[in-house]
């Protein structure tokens, strides 16, 4: 608790429709003049009602949240799986529906297969029939139609093939007419009266018996296995029993991995390879097998994303860094496939966790979708490949085998007779695409003997071979298209096939070379054409067609494979991105007037994952790190202007891949692997808790939007508020970095009022707060341990000056100050602001402890005190002696300059020297309150005179330090200590348990010590400041022994109250707890565990007396004065009653007036006395 003047910050709020509110105190902080709180949270929060305490969804798990227009947020339903995509249904006035899909089969209180309606106006899900039987990716409401298009992958092998249509008007699927796909679709919209899917697929399902190609397995066999940790256990060492084994758990059949140890199995090709997914035979030998494991492919060195089917569940699923495995002997296998296909020369199958003494398999199949043949041997389809008519290759003539760099393995021959007849597994007619590569001549060196070839295609059994000569003098690996048409499958009287002959001459040696042949499947379909990656659906068509459709043709211009994962329409516009390339686009393309084209003849250098068109600009985020062809810089996002055809760069970007992208409160909002938002120019980095959002007006990056903490996956504006889902584990109204301050209305209630708005703080950590006014200035001292940056790009470290109107500045020079300092304690005494901490100098200074700056000329103080030294410095307390130009510091140091002064120690102001003003003292003093005008209540873990104590006080009259008594049976040291009364037996107490399980929080009241918090509070909990506040007139509190009823003990720090769950304060009436304030943390593990540090008052919290009183002091004081008067009259009235009585008792006469002199004596005159006799006297009493 501190004292001195003031800050604003911020309000918050929650709602929910079945909450139960909470009913607060009504306070009266006026007293107390400004009020602020300061510590380690992004956001803060009243609570006011019970939901508050609920998340709004955990890591695991999505919900829909409703953020209403008042900034309020009210969790409608969480699922138990991922949400993927949103579409609403509107009506002039409000939302009415909104679907929801993703991959989940719970959602609410509902069971729902992966899709589910949202009714705004009743408040409830349903489900859409029996659902899809996979993951939904993709939804688009078509409100001219009354139909909701789903895409996704799914397939139940009778109506639905990774596409599907939900009819609003009559609660039920439709058949379309297309069919569905053979591959996923991860994009829908709509262009003119069509329907656009895109996806990964390559045909439409509708009429056929086979939608796809027949992986094939890739040749493990010929690659170099190699493992790491392998068993020590004979017949299971050889990393090469699993391939091609017989699956049984037995010796030479089964690798097994080392007891208790992490490890790893490895295959490096010397080829490339594209795989599409794998097999993966976990061993049972002895109990022993595979829990948990990675695939990291190479030489990307990279985690590969996966997606499976759960043996448990049957329901996809999706994993990483920790793939699981069963251990159930009913699963013979676990098919893994890639969720991004890419090239690799190799992999490795990391194993972090085990059944049993250790991991172990029994088997690994590696299967790729291209249809490759090699020349070399080896390299076509393992020994146990499944199927009659595998890739291979025959040769004819004297060839040899080489592979030089990083190029595939190939093979070279002199031989001018020559040739090499390669046979691919064709399973399907249709139409293909034959492509022949050819190795580079110069890294062979062989680019002087290199000549022509001959390849000669055979198709099918009743075509004419097609001829075609090619020169191979190459300088790099190229490829030629050497046939396009139809391809008969392979049969047991004929295979398709291509021979590659030499053609030697009669003049010098000729180098021929030989390497491999792919088929690209154009169309399985006789008379169709293929698709890639996207479709055009007419729904007002009956006939389908592929052949002429904008899109269709769009997709078949791209390069074998595309992927399309986003779609948006902006007017006549179609943007498409994903991962592909072809014709000058690269992942990103606009369709226009029919035509396709680049964007400002630019694309991406990787995967484009989410598109978002607000205000005429179309933001990108993916996975992509620059763009091709232009300078501009894109870290994981980029803008491009649709009206100037140009890009714009947002800020240095973020430093990991973006995945969504969405508009929530005039921002575009970010979420994916990202940590931080990028360093740009003096900007430091930003650290982020699942989402980053980008201000378009001001050009800016923040960490949050209303605080909203977590992954953000869409936001759906609508009339009543924007619907959002993902995994938001807190939602505050206002965000506040760090610190706010607390205000009262006249009526009682209480808000929270936000500050500091124009900066951008990374681990705001809030230590100390003060307040410094001039006929120039108002500003808020924010002292503690952060790096922030202002509105124009400076950065601010550890101290910071918060001005009325919300701009941020930091000290001229970080006033000499470390930017590894901390600052613990701030004091402000006219124009010198005063800190103190664990503080060093920066460059030649030689700070220690305590700097002084001018908040008048805003620059560091000319003279500086004598650093404070000792084994760790920490300044903690810093006040100035009342009525007295002297400044009282204390902490953890034992010397200041050459003076010893351990823990206490006094700075004159005028001369600016340190003066030692008692003895006895050591320890660490983590405050000092003043009890009057020359009395110092210390706190902390303290030593006096050899005895170790909690409490103790300084009395500057007499230059003595005293114990409190009984402060050593306190049960543990003393953080913090407060006094209601102004005297040492009414003190308040917390401190840290000595077993530091928990704070505690106690009382001494002159005789005793009483523990206030012994069930209260939980383990974990930490008290940093303690703060009286007083009841509003009409609120009462019930009496007890402890505390008067006229007041509250405002508690703050991360207190877990026992039955509530933990806050960031809560007040005390002496026998009950109620919580008071949320504060959210400054990370998203964070999200509940926010801290508050300090509450700092602008005056001191008086009470006329210990019981309370409904009188006010000019009241107390007139009635005080009239009593004394009252009985003033009675004494003086009572004395003369007393003086008649004796009189008339003992006979009065008037006496003479002249007496006779004595003889000899000269003549006296006795005059009368005034006024009553000495010994009737009444004296004033002192009031």
């Amino acid at each position: 608790m501190h004292y001195a003047s003031s800050l604003a910050l911020f309000s918050l709020a929650f709602c929910s429709t079945d909450a139960t509110a909470i009913t607060q105190p009504a306070l009266d902080i006026s007293s107390l003049g400004r009020v602020v709180v300061g510590g380690r949270f992004s956001g803060i929060s009243l609570y006011q009602d019970t939901r508050q305490l609920e998340s709004l969804s955990n890591a695991s798990t999505d919900s829909l949240v409703l953020q209403s227009p008042d900034g309020y947020y009210n969790n409608l339903g969480t699922s138990n799986g991922v949400i993927s995509a949103v579409c609403a249904f509107n009506s002039s006035s409000t939302t009415t529906s909104l679907y929801i899909a993703g991959n989940f089969s719970q959602i609410g209180s509902v069971q729902a297969s992966n899709v589910a309606r949202y009714d705004a106006a009743a408040g409830t899900f349903a489900p859409l029939s029996t659902g899809v039987p996979g993951p939904v990716s993709a939804l688009y409401c078509d409100a001219s139609r009354n139909v909701v298009y789903i895409g996704g992958d799914f397939n139940d092998n009778a109506n639905m093939s990774n596409a599907a249509a939900w009819s609003t008007a009559s609660n039920s699927f439709l058949d379309l007419s297309f069919g569905g796909f053979d591959g996923p679709v991860r994009a829908i919209t709509a262009r003119d009266n069509a329907i656009l899917f895109g996806g990964r697929f390559d045909m439409i399902d509708k009429g056929t018996t086979s939608i796809s190609n027949t992986s094939q397995q890739v040749n493990l066999q010929s690659s170099y296995i190699t493992s790491e940790n392998p068993s020590s256990i004979p017949g299971f060492i050889n990393p090469n029993n699993i391939l091609c084994s017989s699956k049984q758990d037995e010796p030479g059949s089964v690798w097994l991995a080392a007891d208790n140890a992490p490890a790893s199995w490895s295959s490096a090709l010397n080829y490339t390879i594209r795989p599409t997914k794998f097999r993966i035979y976990n061993t049972h030998r002895d109990g022993r097998g595979v829990r948990e494991f990675r695939f990291i492919a190479k030489p990307i060195n990279g985690i590969l994303n996966l997606t499976y089917t759960d043996p448990t569940t049957g329901s996809r699923a999706y994993c990483d860094a920790r793939c699981p495995l069963s251990d159930s002997t009913s699963v013979n296998y676990t098919e893994f496939e890639f969720v991004n296909v890419i090239q690799m020369t190799g992999f490795t199958i990391a194993m972090s966790g085990w059944y049993g003494l250790s991991a172990g398999l029994r088997g690994f199949e590696l299967f790729t979708d291209d249809i490759n043949a090699y020349a070399v041997t080896a390299f076509n389809a393992p020994t146990c490949a499944t199927g009659t008519f595998t890739s291979t290759s025959q040769q004819v003539g004297n060839w040899i085998s080489a592979k030089l760099g990083d190029d595939p393995g190939f093979l070279s021959t002199t031989d001018n007779t020559a040739s090499v007849t390669f046979f691919p597994q064709i399973s399907q007619k249709g139409t293909y695409s034959v492509r022949l590569y050819t190795p580079g001549c110069l890294i062979a060196g062989s680019c002087a003997s290199r000549g022509q070839v001959l390849v000669s295609v055979y198709p099918s059994p009743d075509a004419q071979p097609t001829n075609i000569t090619l020169f191979q003098t190459n300088n790099y690996e190229k490829y030629d298209t050497v046939f396009q048409g139809t391809v008969a499958a392979s049969t047991a009287s004929f295979r398709p096939r291509v021979v590659l002959s030499a053609l030697g001459s009669a003049g010098p040696v000729q180098n021929t070379v030989a390497s491999r042949v792919q088929f690209i499947p154009l169309s399985t379909l006789e008379g169709a054409e293929s698709l890639n990656g996207l479709f055009e659906y007419d729904p007002s068509v009956s006939a389908v067609s592929t052949l002429n459709a904008t899109a269709d043709q769009v997709g078949r211009s791209l390069g074998f494979d595309a992927v399309i994962t986003q779609l948006v329409t902006s007017g006549n516009t179609v943007y498409a991105a994903g991962n592909f390339s072809g014709n000058g686009i690269a992942n990103v393309l606009k369709l226009q007037n029919n035509a396709a084209s680049s964007l400002g003849n630019a694309g991406t250098n990787a995967a484009v994952s989410a598109l978002l068109v607000y205000n005429g600009i179309l933001y990108l985020g993916g996975n992509f790190t620059a763009l091709v062809n232009a300078t501009t810089s894109a870290s994981h996002v980029v803008a491009y202007d649709t009206a100037k055809d140009s890009w714009q760069a947002l800020g240095s970007g973020l430093d990991g891949a973006v995945s969504n992208l969405f508009l929530l409160n005039g921002t575009v909002g970010c979420s994916g692997t990202f940590t931080s938002i990028n360093a740009n120019g003096g900007q430091a980095a930003i650290s982020t808790r699942g989402s980053a959002f980008w201000n378009p007006s001001t050009g800016t990056w923040a960490a949050s939007v209303n605080n909203a903490a977590g992954r953000i996956s869409t936001a759906s504006a609508a009339v009543n508020g924007t619907y959002l889902t993902g995994s938001l584990q807190a939602s505050y109204a206002l965000a506040a970095p760090g610190v706010a301050s607390l205000l009262s209305s006249s009526n009682g209630t209480t808000r929270l009022r936000s500050l500091a708005t124009n900066t951008t703080t990374s681990n705001f950590d809030v230590q100390t707060l003060n307040f410094y006014n001039s006929s120039t200035k108002s500003i808020t001292i924010v002292g503690g341990r952060f790096d922030a940056t202002d509105s124009n790009g400076r950065r601010i470290t550890n101290v910071a000056l918060l001005s009325a109107d919300g701009t941020v500045a930091g000290l001229t020079n970080n006033g000499g100050l470390a930017a590894a300092s901390t600052v613990f304690a701030s004091h402000v005494d006219g124009d010198v602001l005063y800190l103190g901490g664990n503080i060093t100098g920066s460059g030649a200074s030689t700070l220690g402890g305590l700097a002084l700056y001018n908040l008048a000329s805003d620059s560091m103080a000319t003279t500086q005190p004598a650093a404070l030294t000792g084994s760790n410095v920490r300044v903690q307390s810093i006040s100035t002696r009342p009525g007295v130009r002297q400044l009282v510091v204390a902490g953890s140091f034992d010397a200041a300059g050459a003076l010893t002064c351990p823990s206490l120690c006094v700075l004159d102001l005028a001369t600016t020297t340190w003066q030692r003003p008692g003895v006895g003292l050591s320890g660490n003093v983590s405050q000092a309150t003043w009890i009057g005008n020359s009395v110092l209540l210390l706190a902390g873990d303290l030593s006096i005179n050899g005895s170790s104590l909690s409490l103790a006080t300084f009395a500057f009259d007499t230059g003595s330090f005293a114990s409190v008594t009984g402060s050593e049976r306190f049960p543990g040291s003393a953080n913090v200590a407060v006094t209601d009364t102004n005297a040492t037996s009414s003190i308040y107490v917390a401190g840290m348990r000595a077993d530091n399980s928990s704070s505690y929080l106690a009382k001494w009241n002159g005789s005793a010590i009483l523990d206030l918090s012994t069930g209260a509070l939980g383990a974990g909990s930490v008290i940093y400041d303690l703060q009286f506040v007083e009841l509003a007139k009409r609120s009462g509190g019930a009496s007890n022994n402890i505390m008067a009823p006229d007041r509250r003990l405002l508690v703050a720090g991360r207190l877990n109250l026992t039955g509530n769950g933990t806050f960031a304060a809560a007040l005390f009436d002496g026998v009950a707890w109620s919580p008071y304030l949320l504060a959210s943390g400054t990370s998203q593990a964070e999200t509940r565990s926010g801290v508050i540090r300090t509450i700092f008052t602008e005056q001191q919290a008086t009470f006329g007396k210990s019981t309370g009183s409904g009188l006010s002091k000019g009241a107390v004081i007139g009635i005080a004065l009239a009593m004394a008067l009252f009985v003033v009259f009675m004494i003086v009235a009572l004395g003369v009653l007393v003086a008649w009585w004796r009189r008339r008792r003992e006979g009065y006469r008037p006496a003479n007036q002249q007496m006779t002199p004595a003889p000899g004596s000269e003549k006296r005159t006795l005059t009368s006395v005034t006024g009553p006799s000495p010994d009737y006297t009444a004296r004033p009493m002192k009031t």
